[in-house]
Order: C-alpha cells, then sequence, then structure tokens
C-alpha cells in the first residue's frame, strides 16, 4: 500500500511512517517542521501546511491510505492562541479529508485524541460516551471526527478515528507529558515540577501500541468507527514517579505547581475494542518505562 502520514517529524507520525515502512508499505511522509526525525531511507518527505493544500495536494493522487497526526498540540502553543489553534486543527483536517475524498484514497486514519471526553462523564471512557471536552484541543478534535463521519457517509472512503490517551516511549517529546518531564529531569539532573496533585490518574500507552492500532485501522471494514488507545489501567502521578525512580535507579525531586486551566484531573480508557484490533493486551507501564530507558530509548529519533 501506498500510506501518505501527516505529521510525520512528529512522535506519532514518525513511529507510523517507520513501522509502516519496516511492513513494506511505501510511505509519504508531510510536515511543517524541519525538525530531524531518524526516518527510513526510504520514506518520501514533503515540506508542508496541512492548511495550505498547494505543497501536498499531488502526493494524494496515487496514495491507499492517509494517517493524519499533524496538529497543534503543545499546551504551551494552544495557550498563546486558543482561536488559532481550532483553526489548524479542525481546518487542517477538513481540507485533508475533502482532497483524500477527491482522490479516491480508500482509508483516512484520524489520530484524534483521549481529550475529546474532557472531565470525563463515565470512568473507563467507551467510544461510546457523550463526548466533554474542556480546552480548544479537545475541542477541535471532536469536531474533526464529526467531519470524518460526514465523509465516510458521503464518501466511498473509510474513516477510523483513533483517540490516544497519554502516549510515551522513545523518541517522545521530553517537552511535554508527564512521563517526558520525568526524562527530562532525569536527563539533566534537575528538579520536576509536574502540573497538578499526586492523585491525578492518567491512562499511559506505549508508543508501540498507538502504532499497531494505526496499522491495524487500515484493515477495519466500518464505514466509520472510533477506537481508543490505551492501556486500560489508570496510574496516579504519585505511582508513576514512584515507578520510575524505581525503574531507573536514579533519585528524582519532584514538586507539584496548581494544574493550569482545561487540565483533566483523570483520564482512563475503555480497551476493549482496541485489544480486538491489537489481538492482545497493551503493553504495561512497567514493561513500557523499562523499554523508554533503555540505552538509546531517551534519543529524540523515533523507534526505528
Amino acid at each position: 500500500m501506498r500510506i501518505l502520514v501527516t505529521g510525520v517529524n512528529g512522535f506519532i507520525g514518525a513511529a507510523v511512517a517507520t513501522a509502516a515502512h519496516a511492513e513494506g508499505h511505501e510511505v509519504v511522509g508531510v510536515d511543517l517542521s524541519t525538525r530531524e526525525r531518524t526516518l527510513p531511507p526510504g520514506v518520501h518527505e514533503i515540506r508542508g501546511d496541512i492548511i495550505s493544500p498547494a505543497t501536498w495536494w499531488g502526493a494524494l493522487g496515487n496514495i491507499d491510505v492517509v494517517v493524519h497526526s499533524a496538529a497543534v498540540h503543545r499546551p504551551d502553543q494552544i495557550a498563546e492562541r486558543p482561536v488559532g489553534s481550532i483553526e489548524v486543527n479542525l481546518r487542517g483536517t477538513s481540507l485533508l479529508l475533502e482532497m483524500a475524498a477527491a482522490s479516491e484514497v480508500q482509508r483516512f486514519i484520524h489520530l484524534s485524541s483521549a481529550k475529546v471526553y474532557g472531565e470525563p462523564l463515565a470512568f473507563p471512557s467507551s467510544e461510546d460516551d457523550l463526548l466533554n471536552p474542556v480546552e480548544p484541543y479537545g475541542l477541535a478534535k471532536a469536531v474533526s471526527e464529526q467531519a470524518c463521519r460526514y465523509f465516510a457517509a458521503h464518501s466511498e472512503m473509510r474513516c477510523i478515528s483513533v483517540r490516544p490517551f497519554s502516549v510515551y516511549g522513545p523518541g517522545q517529546d521530553l517537552r511535554t507529558g508527564y512521563i517526558g518531564q520525568l526524562l527530562q529531569g532525569r536527563r539533566a539532573g534537575l528538579p520536576v515540577t509536574l502540573s497538578g496533585r499526586p492523585d491525578y490518574l492518567r491512562d499511559f500507552v506505549h508508543i508501540d501500541d498507538v502504532v499497531r492500532i494505526c496499522l491495524a485501522a487500515v484493515e477495519a471494514d466500518q464505514e466509520f468507527t472510533v477506537v481508543n488507545a490505551g492501556s486500560g489501567t489508570a496510574t496516579s502521578l504519585d505511582d508513576l514517579v514512584s515507578a520510575f525512580v524505581s525503574l531507573s535507579g536514579d533519585r528524582v525531586d519532584v514538586d507539584y505547581a496548581p494544574a493550569r486551566a482545561g487540565t483533566i484531573t483523570r483520564t482512563l480508557a475503555d480497551a476493549r475494542r482496541q485489544r480486538q484490533l491489537l489481538g492482545r493486551s497493551p503493553i504495561s507501564l512497567r514493561d513500557g518505562l523499562l523499554d523508554t530507558l533503555r540505552p538509546g530509548g531517551l534519543a529524540g529519533s523515533a523507534r526505528g
């Protein structure tokens, strides 16, 4: 298959492109960022902005599958330009859907987010629950999912929205996420300040599980479907820090600061649907942390 991956220089995009190439697929990547990732030589990269299709429109001509992971997602970027982030995330997805459908793309894999659940109305969160986004990123992703549903109903293209929870693993951005901050503190030998309280709960999901779900979704038969990408286990920040210190063998001084507006206090995926796609249980936090802490695991390159 020919697969186009947007946001190919990002954490998830790079991992999906690398795994798809390893499975023998022809991969084209699109990204506005010039940040270097260790991608296979066979991955053809196009520099382009998802809201300016002129640079990448032609690449859709022979594409079978689009994996759309490009987004404005960093909390500092969203805080600076909340409305602008919604425009990029929603308009970019809508443009890509329109052009993919017009180009007769067979499958569209949309990287959504667990933030569509906001402060969850049910715990764990099921794909069929009512959505409750409480900040710009989750709002844009929730509306983008409806755009996917629309195009699936009005074209021959199948659309699958994947909702990752708190993704971590080799190659992750050390500037974001609780595990990223712990990795950065360990590397720099500096104290770490986490946003929130020790009793905040997070469903941490390893990057390999997210990648496998995305690639398995390529074979989905439904016109439109949604699938969580989580571990199915809720871990408190206090327990996360304890596990990280125990497995790394290093002391990390951790403090907590009041959470910014829109920070969710608890997340947990209902993982039944994703287990059907994976054909196995998700990777445990212990095994995932060991993988992330292995020699070379803290590098900013994608998994090879």
